[in-house]
């Protein structure tokens, strides 16, 4: 009897503690907890899988705003006294051909670009006035030299006839070149005067 005594107590003579009781309500607990955490972790994967965006309950996780797209810059449109400047460039090319400066004088006579143009379509028609003058008084003095009368009929002979046609074809042709010439300028927005007779004088101030 003595012998097992000594063999359940320690070298101290204290005799061991007993077996803790087990403690179910802190098993409990850690259990309610662990299940807590479980649900929250599938709840957290259903709403933010990538697969499933709208989630079981059609949630949808929020998105960045959009930036609003600004509109295109349209570029500005130049503005005259009575359009746009379409009309401008139209007015231009006008002024070359015959007395139609006049639209332009009498439509935007205060638009600068205008009034330079109209001024070298005056030029251009004065020009022509005069040339063609000089030329029917040299055309007269063509036909009286080469010309004269034959059984009572006046006749021009025929090489007085081609001097003539040659000096209406030379006048109408520098006619034509300037006026192309004055075109061209208008077309591509060049205020030039037109060679040799475009610098003579200036109507429009």
């Amino acid at each position: 009897m003595n012998d097992n005594n000594q063999n359940n107590t320690p070298e101290g003579g204290q005799p061991q503690n007993p077996q803790q009781p087990f403690d179910y309500q802190a098993h409990y607990r850690q259990q309610n907890q662990q299940n807590q955490q479980n649900q929250q972790y599938q709840q957290y994967q259903q709403y933010y899988n990538p697969q499933q965006p709208n989630g079981p309950q059609g949630y949808q996780p929020p998105q960045p705003p959009i930036p609003p797209v600004p509109p295109t810059p349209q570029p500005p449109q130049l503005y005259t006294r009575y359009g746009t400047a379409d009309n401008t460039k139209a007015f231009c090319i006008l002024s070359y051909i015959s007395i139609l400066w006049l639209i332009g004088l009498l439509a935007d006579r205060y638009n600068p670009k205008v009034r330079f143009h109209v001024n070298q379509g005056i030029i251009l028609t004065i020009f022509n006035i005069a040339v063609s003058i000089v030329i029917s008084i040299v055309k007269s003095f063509i036909t009286a030299i080469f010309s004269g009368f034959f059984n009572g009929i006046f006749v021009v002979s025929p090489l007085g006839v081609t001097i003539n046609g040659l000096l209406s074809l030379a006048g109408w042709g520098l006619f034509v070149a300037f006026m192309i010439i004055g075109i061209m300028h208008a077309a591509q927005d060049r205020e030039e005067p037109l060679p040799i007779i475009g610098t003579l004088f200036q109507i429009l101030k």
